[in-house]
């Protein structure tokens, strides 16, 4: 053989492998989660998560059969990173929850090709189902519900760290007498601990990750799907425009900013003779102007109060009063009396489902902001309104979609951990005299739930 012709076959080999090369990383489909896993310890969060990320493209992928995944042995293997199941893994936050237990989220590749192999070769005879021409719309699907799932796990870990992010303080006032009961006037103060910051946190990396791109929410509104946005500031620093694929992700959301109003009164008072929840007490008033940067509804400029109706304790008609009017009983009664149960907070303008209210859907919920970018700055209301309660969302409009509005508008920013009176309760506890007699001193007794 001329030194030509073996130049000539190395080449040609060599050529052959590269081509095998390109066509198998073409046919090495991989989808990317976010996921999140809870566990005794770290590395059995991690697990937990990534046992999800397979979990999901496996049923999405590969069969409807799950049996494989419920075998230990398997679970274990199947997400080694080793083994190529998992290609790679961010993660995006994790940490230990107030129950002792620790959670994780991360940003996991998985790859299908590898998957479908490893299950063959365990002699397991697998359904693929993502053939090339419908492997885009399978992972479109994908992740639409990995969305929902990744915000509803979200939620699970969001709603421990509200239960432990509220302190509080208890002032008590002299009796005075009131027909044939004494009034004992109750003023709670409540502020904030570190493990609230926790939620803006994760809140912000976990829809970074979720966002589609300008591009992909172009596409999306090109094959008629809805496209949810979401301004969301976790500080000064930390904030983006997101756009979500599902209106339910939205609504967790929103739920889970409402459920602060459980974490916050959910304590009693206890005066020696029993406990009392919040309801038992008579003409509770809570001021929480300080925690209103939470979410809020866009004014026109008819409405400068509108930033004020975004409390956790009054709907969406109340002036938010920074004390009882003089004359108690008005006509905006249902104002004096704040809303003490948080599922019913949907009650203005929403429907009963057997268990709560909800929405009707985005369109008629008064804590979305419904604004065209064209008319930022028509309004000086309106110019103020952003200054003053969203100046961030200035800094978001060159990123919105023309005819996509900045949606619903949330910040944790300008919370203050160091204000003792973020909230104030003030309650009066009736008792007769031979009660009070028998009253030592009163205290906050933490809920259990």
């Amino acid at each position: 053989m001329s030194r030509g012709n073996f130049y000539t076959i190395i080449i040609l080999i060599l050529i052959t492998f590269f081509v095998s090369q390109i066509i198998y990383s073409q046919d090495d489909k991989t989808v990317t989660l976010v996921v999140s896993g809870e566990g005794k310890t770290k590395d059995d969060s991690k697990q937990s998560a990534l046992r999800n990320a397979i979990e999901q493209a496996f049923g999405t992928f590969i069969s409807s059969k799950s049996d494989i995944l419920n075998d230990e042995l398997i679970k274990d293997e199947i997400v080694s990173v080793s083994n190529g199941n998992i290609q790679k893994f961010e993660v995006l936050s994790e940490g230990q929850l107030p129950d002792g237990n620790y959670y994780n989220t991360l940003k996991a590749t998985v790859s299908v090709s590898k998957l479908t192999s490893f299950c063959e070769s365990k002699g397991i005879s697998v359904e693929f189902k993502g053939a090339l021409f419908s492997f885009n719309i399978k992972q479109q699907l994908l992740n639409e519900t990995n969305e929902v799932k990744a915000i509803e796990n979200m939620c699970q870990v969001l709603k421990q760290f509200s239960d432990h992010s509220f302190n509080y303080s208890l002032s008590v006032g002299d009796p005075s007498q009131d027909g044939d009961k004494w009034s004992i006037p109750l003023v709670i103060n409540i502020s904030i601990n570190n493990n609230f910051f926790n939620i803006p946190k994760i809140i912000y990396k976990t829809l970074k990750e979720l966002s589609l791109t300008k591009d992909e929410a172009l596409n999306y509104i090109k094959l008629n799907k809805p496209v949810i946005p979401i301004s969301f500031a976790a500080s000064e620093n930390e904030f983006g425009y997101f756009l979500l694929r599902n209106s339910n992700s939205v609504m967790m959301l929103i739920e889970q900013m409402y459920y602060f109003n459980h974490s916050i009164i959910n304590f009693n008072v206890e005066n020696g003779l029993a406990e009392i929840n919040l309801e038992r007490l008579s003409k509770i008033w809570i001021i929480d102007k300080d925690f209103r940067p939470l979410i809020r509804l866009y004014s026109d400029g008819s409405d400068p109060d509108a930033y004020a109706k975004a409390s956790v304790f009054y709907n969406a008609n109340c002036p938010g009063w920074d004390a009882p009017p003089a004359n108690y009983f008005t006509s905006q009664a249902n104002c004096l009396n704040p809303i003490l149960q948080y599922e019913k907070i949907y009650s203005s303008g929403g429907e009963w489902d057997g268990k709560r209210y909800k929405p009707k859907g985005l369109v008629s919920f008064w804590t979305t902001i419904y604004i065209h970018k064209s008319n930022v700055g028509s309004w000086n209301p309106l110019d103020k309104y952003f200054i003053d309660q969203f100046s961030f969302v200035n800094k978001l409009l060159d990123q919105l979609i023309d005819g996509v509005t900045p949606g619903v508008v949330i910040s944790f920013d300008g919370i203050d951990i160091n204000n003792k009176n973020l909230i104030i309760i003030s309650a009066l506890d009736y008792r007769t005299l031979d009660e009070i007699n028998k009253i030592k001193e009163y205290k906050i007794i933490p809920g259990s739930d």
